[in-house]
């Protein structure tokens, strides 16, 4: 699947779903060494493998190291 996220296209590819309180569509909520937890509007969704447009698959933390990011920004459609 794929999404923007400050103007760039990304392109997502392993994610884990989880349970608890979602809020905006595409949300983020948190993010950790790891993953990025970001709302669906109906539960959450851990995203663990991420590819910016023109840069190669990467995990979510060389993503996290690589952008500023922050909870409350936005994944958009």
């Amino acid at each position: 699947m794929y999404t923007y996220f400050k103007g760039r296209r990304i392109r997502i590819y392993k994610t884990l779903p989880l349970e608890g309180q979602a809020k905006t569509p595409g949300q983020v909520m948190e993010f950790s060494k790891d993953s990025i937890t970001i709302s669906t509007g109906y539960n959450l969704l851990q995203i663990l493998e991420i590819q910016v447009e023109g840069k190669r698959k990467m995990s979510s933390i060389d993503f996290i190291n690589g952008i500023d990011i922050k909870p409350g920004d936005i994944f958009k459609k």
